[in-house]
């Protein structure tokens, strides 16, 4: 499915379901929750049209981990088609273009590569797949968010 405006088709809350399955630990856990894309005020002269604040937040049950988890990125839109996410500090982490339904990109962090696969699958459902591989990581998490209507 085509996404003419990225930004603000993901505005809004969502459900949020994660199976990961880490394969050097030979373990697989869940993460469920919800997560929300709000609108934020960008300073004037910004590069960029429009922002956001991403949270997630729920439940992490990993082995015998069980606990409440949160996740904050800060999405940044650009011209209406591109958005860029950073952590809450600033840094850049990678970046987001549903234009055509579905988009792959790879973030490297020192020696970890994360590939990193999004899919809208209709109005109401987005896919995420994370394939992370390096010298101590080795697992994969695939989320499916729905959205949530008033």
């Amino acid at each position: 499915m085509e996404v003419a405006d990225a930004f603000s088709f993901l505005i809004g809350r969502w459900s949020l379901n994660r199976l990961i399955i880490d394969y050097r630990a030979c373990d697989r856990g869940s993460y469920q929750g919800f997560a929300s894309l709000t609108e934020t005020k960008l300073p004037l002269g910004n590069e960029y049209g429009r922002s956001g604040d991403y949270l997630e937040e729920g439940e992490l049950h990993f082995g015998a981990h069980r606990g409440q988890s949160q996740r904050r990125l800060i999405y940044r839109n650009h011209m209406d088609m591109e958005i860029n996410l950073f952590f809450p500090d600033g840094r850049f982490f990678t970046n987001l273009d549903l234009r055509t339904g579905s988009w792959r990109t790879i973030h490297e962090c020192g020696a970890d590569y994360y590939e990193i696969t999004t899919t809208v699958l209709s109005d109401d459902e987005v896919h995420e797949h994370w394939r992370v591989t390096g010298p101590s990581k080795d697992f994969s998490a695939t989320t499916t968010l729905l959205r949530l209507r008033s």
